[in-house]
């Protein structure tokens, strides 16, 4: 093959397929919309056959099912009921073709035997897995059902347990077995709260099991648990990282006050002397910070050992960039080329880094950018477009809608620069969330 003449792959025509649901049962009735370009990516106009597939047992079977005409320009739709003599649990293909026998488009779903679930999901979160003096504990509990949609007639026990316990002073402290407990009926509108202030549990160190019990209408109860720690000591040192922050305080028995203490990282041997509370910002080169004061020490560790910057594509009416999310204040430089040729360099602390310019159409513009962080230089790099064809949807419709609600949901669909876009082409679908995994939507071609 060597020495053979270079050619280009040949174009082929593109397009997308959608169903209307997720998942089908034998009875169900499939019902599919196609769009679909030629190879000069031009709407599609002649007639297509469908065709339906799948294998069986190491057999390939195949069938048409009709001639399509085109309902708009590039668009095909059809319907059909799926009969007794289609298996289930195996997967089905759709092929549109011309009548050159060449297909020019697939799509595929699947015919399973399945029962839907009631609940979905239940969980039990805490707001730390350590407390300290004058702490408040928070505990949340979700009940969703299948729908996503949270539990209507539902109600929780929650019960906080001491699993070990350690008074830290000559008199011991009777600690009970359960430290608290309460019902209350689950939020039908949003998740469900325990809040418990430690002044409320024993003088002593802890290890305490909580437990969460929901109970539906019929009284069938699903347990969750969650094990969190408590420290009694009379001074300590509280840590929390907020963003590219760490919000420290010295506490003496509980309450937060003024003092002189020191502050280190494992990345250097110099301590530095700083005044509680402090605000201390978060060092790319150390993995560990170290807190004291008083007879307390503390330490912590940045809540992510590979902190990778998210990007998104930004376009506006006349130029075109990215957004780069850092949310740690890290120092990242970047590099914009095009071909050879840098168009920019840059460097920047910034939460949200943005960049924009006047971008060609049909060029592939590189960004390339590094940072450090826990002391080892990290890169990654992304392209960029100016997609002068991209539309911008925007959806006005509740949040959520309860069984029983009716609601009108509204689209605005604008071009690039603002503008009602014209001669759009929609497509609306919904799917039952409890099939998710199966839910397959293609991105429309650009």
């Amino acid at each position: 093959y060597y020495g053979w003449p270079y050619r280009k792959a040949p174009r082929r025509p593109k397009g997308y397929m959608v169903f209307n649901k997720a998942l089908y049962k034998t009875g169900d009735t499939v019902k599919f919309k196609a769009y679909v370009l030629d190879k000069h990516h031009r709407r599609l106009k002649s007639s297509l056959a469908v065709r339906l597939s799948y294998q069986l047992k190491g057999r390939y079977i195949s069938s048409k099912l009709v001639s399509l005409k085109a309902s708009f320009a590039g668009s095909y739709t059809h319907e059909f009921v799926l009969g007794d003599s289609l298996p289930s649990d195996l997967n089905y293909r759709i092929g549109l073709w011309t009548g050159i026998d060449k297909e020019v488009l697939t799509g595929g779903f699947r015919i399973e035997d399945y029962l839907n679930e009631e609940v979905a999901s239940h969980s039990l979160r805490a707001s730390s897995d350590k407390f300290y003096r004058g702490d408040s504990m928070v505990f949340t509990l979700t009940a969703k059902d299948a729908a996503g949609l949270p539990v209507m007639d539902g109600r929780a026990r929650f019960y906080l347990l001491a699993r070990d316990s350690e008074s830290g002073g000559e008199e011991e402290v009777f600690v009970p077995d359960t430290i608290y407990q309460s019902e209350k009926n689950l939020a039908a509108d949003d998740d469900t709260r325990f809040v418990i202030h430690t002044s409320q549990l024993p003088d002593a160190a802890l290890s305490i099991e909580a437990v969460a019990e929901f109970l539906n209408g019929n009284n069938e109860i699903h347990t969750e648990t969650r094990k969190v720690e408590y420290d009694n000591v009379r001074e300590q040192i509280a840590i929390s990282q907020d963003g590219n922050h760490f919000n420290v305080e010295y506490r003496l028995n509980g309450v937060p006050t003024d003092t002189t203490g020191t502050y280190s990282t494992d990345e250097y041997d110099h301590e530095y002397t700083i005044r509680y509370p402090a605000r201390i910002q978060l060092d790319p080169f150390a993995e560990r910070y170290l807190f004291d004061a008083g007879n307390a020490g503390n330490e912590i560790e940045p809540g992510s050992t590979m902190y990778q910057p998210a990007w998104q594509h930004v376009q506006g009416k006349d130029s075109c960039g990215f957004i780069m999310e850092n949310p740690y204040g890290l120092l990242i430089h970047y590099t914009v080329i095009k071909g050879k040729k840098i168009l920019a360099a840059k460097a920047d602390t910034a939460s949200s880094i943005t960049w924009k310019g006047r971008l060609q159409k049909n060029t592939t513009y590189e960004v390339l950018y590094k940072y450090f962080w826990q002391g080892t230089e990290q890169s990654g790099r992304f392209n960029i477009y100016a997609l002068d064809k991209l539309l911008t949807t925007k959806f006005d419709q509740k949040e959520t809608v309860y069984p029983g609600e009716t609601d009108t949901v509204r689209l605005t669909i604008t071009d690039r620069k603002g503008r009602p876009a014209a001669n759009v082409n929609l497509t609306a679908v919904t799917y039952n969330a409890q099939h998710r995994n199966n839910i397959k939507v293609p991105e429309p071609p650009y």
